[in-house]
């Protein structure tokens, strides 16, 4: 069995070889910078880059799966809020809120042409190209839940569940449109799965 077919026979419980390898969540770390030449914060914004980092996964570390998402802030970012992208060292964080109200939630037309967005689909493309039947690829799309906290702030999205659950419900509920088209975007780029994290960061 390829990597890949162990990794996504293991996912769909159906027999393996033996016991499959991956990871759903960012690997990437400073040694695999050094080593591929590819780092933050530069991968954030540049799919090439971001697809040699991410490969790392594979190449360095044996895993059968490469996943090239490494922030919880493309969408964000893309949806207009004010982000921070880091250093080599640190991870991005938005720093300002695009949106007080759910009547806001306007999802662009060429969101998926936007560069935090594309430059994922375009590392998935590369990948895909690159391993077209060794390596599993795993996409990530942020849930409404996620999103919300990033769009609307981490402690008033919390706030808000306790003092106006219909507020915070609006919000989930349009944001479910942008988690469905970075989603499927993924997969026609080439992921093969991509895992949606929905739990509200810690304040």
């Amino acid at each position: 069995m390829t990597p890949r077919d162990r990794l996504l026979s293991a996912i769909h419980r159906r027999p393996v070889d033996r016991t499959a390898v991956g990871s759903a969540t960012s690997v990437a770390n400073l040694e695999q910078m050094d080593e591929t030449g590819a780092a933050f914060p530069d991968v954030h914004l540049d799919g090439e880059r971001k697809a040699r980092l991410a490969a790392g996964a594979h190449t360095i570390l044996g895993y059968g799966a490469i996943m090239p998402c490494f922030s919880i802030v493309s969408e964000a970012s893309a949806l207009g809020c004010e982000v921070d992208w880091g250093d080599r060292e640190s991870m991005p964080a938005v720093r300002t809120f695009s949106w007080e109200d759910p009547a806001q939630v306007v999802t662009p037309e060429d969101l998926l042409d936007r560069p935090p967005v594309r430059a994922v689909l375009d590392a998935l493309r590369l990948l895909r190209a690159q391993y077209p039947d060794r390596v599993a690829l795993i996409g990530k799309a942020m849930g409404p839940r996620t999103l919300a906290c990033r769009l609307h702030g981490v402690q008033q999205y919390l706030l808000e569940t306790l003092t106006d659950p219909e507020h915070v419900r609006a919000f989930l509920e349009r944001l479910q449109g942008v988690t469905a088209l970075f989603g499927q975007a993924q997969l026609a780029a080439g992921a093969d799965s991509f895992a949606s994290p929905t739990t509200p960061p810690a304040i």
